[in-house]
């Protein structure tokens, strides 16, 4: 994709961040997460806190966990997109996936995504991520508990970066 980019987060993104979190929650696809807690991930040599743009305009935003872990299983906290249908998740996914296994030497990338999130499960699925169970009412949400699937992919599978 023309123009499709990552960059690291700034603080002056973090409101626009926070609205993403909000309508998502509200539309039952995500936990959210605090100011505070977006803040901390910053910072940490831990995770990796990006915004995508797509000539210079702000579309999303991931968060990958476990840069560190010894196993070198690299967690996808999160990936949010502003306007849904114009390929910009598949974009960041191909990313998130180089960027876990091409640069950052990653063994495993992992998810998990709420029972429901059909959208996603298919997207997942269709850019090579196995599946590899359910977490029954693993999560506990405005609408009450609801199961979490995982997935994986592991930088030996034949799914090019």
């Amino acid at each position: 994709m023309t123009g499709f980019a990552p960059r690291a987060t700034r603080d002056e993104d973090l409101e626009w961040i926070l609205g993403l979190d909000a309508a998502e929650r509200t539309a039952g696809w995500i936990r959210g997460s605090t100011r505070e807690q977006h803040r901390a991930w910053f910072g940490d040599p831990n995770v990796a806190h990006v915004v995508f743009e797509q000539d210079g305009i702000a579309v999303g935003y991931a968060i990958l966990r476990g840069l560190l872990d010894p196993n070198r299983a690299v967690e996808l906290k999160r990936v949010v997109i502003e306007a849904k249908g114009r390929g910009h998740g598949r974009a960041a996914l191909r990313w998130v996936r180089h960027f876990a296994f091409a640069q950052h030497g990653a063994h495993r990338l992992w998810l998990d995504t709420y029972e429901h999130n059909l959208r996603a499960q298919h997207l997942y699925e269709s850019e090579g991520f196995v599946r590899e169970g359910l977490l029954r009412e693993a999560a506990r949400t405005d609408r009450g508990y609801v199961s979490v699937v995982l997935y994986s992919a592991l930088a030996s599978d034949d799914i090019p970066v």
